[in-house]
C-alpha cells in the first residue's frame, strides 16, 4: 500500500502548489471472482455456505457459512461468519471434543468406561461378592458434557444360597398308598449367618408333591429353592369278578400287594385258586377262578342184564345245561342234553333229546372195555 508524503518548510511569495495525481489503490469489489475469500475448512464439524448470487462456490464476496460440528464436538467462536471486502471472514469456529467429568468411585464395587470420559461413553458399574448395585447399573456420558442418571451403591443385600436337593421317586410299599420319603437336609449359606439347616419330610400319599424351602438372612433377605417328591402306586390291571361271583380285595384294590379273594353266589362253589395277589411287576399271581353251577344227579337203575357192573347214569339236569352254554358260550342250536360219568366228566352231548332206550344203548356201548364190545355185539338180541 503506498502512502502521500508532505514537507513541511518555510514558504515564499514565489512558492506555489503544483497539481498531483491521487492513487487509489482499493481493491475493486469482484462479485464474480469464486475464491474472493480463502476456502473454509471445519476439523470435526461441516460448513454450510449461501453465495449472494448462488451457486455452488464458498468463496465468494458477501458468502455466508453456517458452522456446526459433529456429534460429541462443542463450537468454540462464531456460528455463522461472512466473506468480506477485505478478503476475510468476519469470525473464527474450530469444533473441540467434549468431555464428562471423571466419575467417583463406588464403596465395594468399581465401574468400566468402554470409550473413556467422552460422549457415548458407558460406565457399567459392577460390586463385590456380597454385595448388590442399588440404583442404575451403568452411566452414559451425555451430549452436553454430562452423565446419565445418577451414582449408584453397592449394598450388602445379597440373599443367601440354599440348594436343595434333586427330585426323587418313590414306590408305595406293598399293601400301601403311601411311602415314606426321606433326603438330605438343605443347608444354606450366607456371609453372615454362616448355615443354616431344615428338616425333610415324612410320608407322602399317591401323586406329585412340591417341596418348597425358604430362610432368611439377618438382613432378611430371602432364598428359596423346591424339588419334587413323586410317589407311585404300581397296580395292575383291574381283576374282573368271576361269572356268578364277586372279589373281596384288600387295600386299594389292585395295588401293589394288594389281594383278591374270589368268591362265589349260592349255587355255585369255586373251582381254582382261592386269591390272587397284585405283583411288582404289575401282573396278578395265578390263574383267575371261576364259579360253576352244584348241579344234583339222578340216579336211574338199568334193566337186568348181565352187564350190571355199569348201574348208573349220570344225568346233567336242565338248569346245569343252561349255565354250561353260558360259560363256553354254546348256543342253544348245539345240544340240548349232556352226558356225564361219575365223576362229573362231559361224556356226550345231544342235539335234541334222546328216549331212555336210546340213551341205555349209548351207555352200554360207550362205558365197556373192548372185550365187552364184542360180547355184546356178539349177544345183542339176548339183551334185547
Amino acid at each position: 500500500m503506498c502512502f502521500l508524503c508532505v514537507s513541511a518548510g518555510a514558504t515564499t511569495d514565489d512558492d506555489s502548489y503544483s497539481d498531483f495525481i491521487e492513487d487509489d489503490n482499493t481493491p475493486q469489489l469482484d462479485y464474480k471472482d469464486p475464491n474472493w475469500c480463502r476456502s473454509l475448512q471445519l476439523s470435526n464439524g461441516e460448513v454450510t455456505c449461501r453465495p449472494p448470487r448462488g451457486g455452488a462456490h464458498r468463496g465468494m464476496l458477501g458468502t455466508r457459512c453456517g458452522m456446526t460440528c459433529d456429534r460429541g464436538y462443542r463450537l468454540l467462536g462464531r456460528r455463522s461468519i461472512q466473506c468480506l471486502a477485505n478478503r476475510l471472514w468476519s469470525g473464527t469456529a474450530y469444533c473441540r471434543k467434549i468431555r464428562c467429568y471423571v466419575l467417583p468411585l463406588i464403596p465395594h464395587g468399581r465401574y468400566t468406561c468402554t470409550q473413556g470420559f467422552f460422549v457415548d461413553s458407558r460406565c457399567d458399574f459392577t460390586c463385590r461378592p456380597g454385595y448388590r448395585i442399588e440404583g442404575e447399573h451403568s452411566r452414559t456420558c451425555q451430549p452436553r458434557g454430562s452423565w446419565s442418571g445418577v451414582q449408584p451403591e453397592c449394598s450388602d443385600t445379597d440373599p443367601p444360597k440354599i440348594k436343595c436337593p434333586p427330585s426323587r421317586l418313590k414306590v408305595a410299599d406293598p399293601g400301601k398308598l403311601t411311602a415314606r420319603v426321606s433326603w438330605d437336609p438343605p443347608a444354606a449359606t450366607d456371609t453372615a449367618d454362616k448355615f443354616l439347616k431344615y428338616p425333610p419330610g415324612t410320608d407322602f400319599k399317591e401323586g406329585l408333591h412340591v417341596i418348597r424351602y425358604k430362610v432368611y438372612d439377618q438382613a432378611r433377605n430371602r432364598a428359596a429353592c423346591k424339588f419334587i417328591v413323586r410317589v407311585e402306586v404300581r397296580r395292575c390291571p383291574e381283576l374282573p369278578p368271576p361269572l356268578h361271583g364277586y372279589l373281596s380285595c384288600s387295600s386299594d384294590g389292585n395295588n401293589y400287594g394288594a389281594e383278591c379273594e374270589y368268591l362265589c353266589d349260592g349255587g355255585y362253589e369255586r373251582r381254582g385258586t382261592s386269591s390272587r395277589v397284585c405283583q411288582f411287576n404289575r401282573s396278578w399271581s395265578g390263574a383267575p377262578a371261576e364259579c360253576v353251577r352244584e348241579y344234583r344227579v339222578t340216579q336211574t337203575t338199568q334193566r337186568d342184564t348181565n352187564f350190571s357192573n355199569h348201574e348208573t347214569v349220570l344225568l346233567l339236569i336242565a338248569c346245569f345245561v343252561s349255565l354250561y352254554r353260558q360259560v363256553f358260550r354254546i348256543s342253544r342250536s348245539y345240544f340240548s342234553m349232556v352226558l356225564l360219568d361219575e365223576l362229573g366228566v362231559d361224556r356226550e352231548r345231544f342235539i335234541v333229546p334222546v328216549s331212555s332206550d336210546e340213551l341205555f344203548s349209548y351207555i352200554d356201548g360207550f362205558l365197556l372195555e373192548e372185550e365187552e364190545r364184542e360180547r355184546l355185539e356178539l349177544h345183542r338180541d339176548f339183551c334185547e
